[in-house]
């Protein structure tokens, strides 16, 4: 990541410290965004528009506040959000009265049957709402607090759908493994 010394030359906007700044920032935001932008074009106006919004907003970074790692994938979600609600597809969440939903015994417990590897595979085909709330809350480790204030959402609303989510996950494994043992 940048020290100090290059995040302020950035805040000068010094051209060689920005170039810097977007080099070696640029794989770490774009493996965030790939957790949330499906389509490969739009990971990359997504990541174009991280930047633009980390330049604009670097004088508000306070190293005193935490370090720069942690800001900087905050803003990136940001904008992924940001990104979701403009397309709209944040619409997708399933109603909480939505028959297909049962109940899930604890979600630790869940989660830890499925590796990170499985839960990436799978959060491609997840619908959008499942996999939005999903990332940011297992892999992000972001509150339901947090998330309903992001996605402008209940808390409830939140936990709601990451345990609908980790049925679905676990609704696609059962169905890969019943796959791989009969077919």
């Amino acid at each position: 990541m940048l020290t100090n010394e290059q995040i302020q030359s950035c805040i000068k906007r010094e051209q060689k410290a920005l170039k810097h700044c977007y080099e070696s920032c640029a794989p770490y935001l774009y493996s965030i965004i790939k957790s949330y932008i499906y389509d490969e074009e739009n990971r990359k106006d997504v990541l174009q528009e991280v930047f633009a919004a980390l330049f604009s907003s670097l004088e508000s970074y306070d190293i005193n506040k935490g370090p720069f790692k942690p800001w900087i994938a905050r803003v990136t979600v940001n904008q992924c959000i940001k990104y979701l609600r403009n397309q709209r597809k944040l619409s997708l969440f399933v109603p909480l009265n939505n028959d297909a939903y049962t109940g899930v015994e604890s979600e630790d417990k869940i989660l830890n049957q499925f590796s990170r590897q499985d839960m990436l595979k799978y959060l491609q085909k997840m619908p959008e709402g499942y996999r939005t709330v999903f990332v940011l809350s297992v892999i992000d480790e972001y509150s339901h607090q947090e998330i309903g204030k992001i996605l402008d959402i209940s808390a409830g609303t939140s936990r709601s759908q990451l345990s609908r989510a980790i049925n679905w996950i676990k609704k696609y494994l059962t169905k890969e493994i019943n796959l791989t043992h009969h077919g």
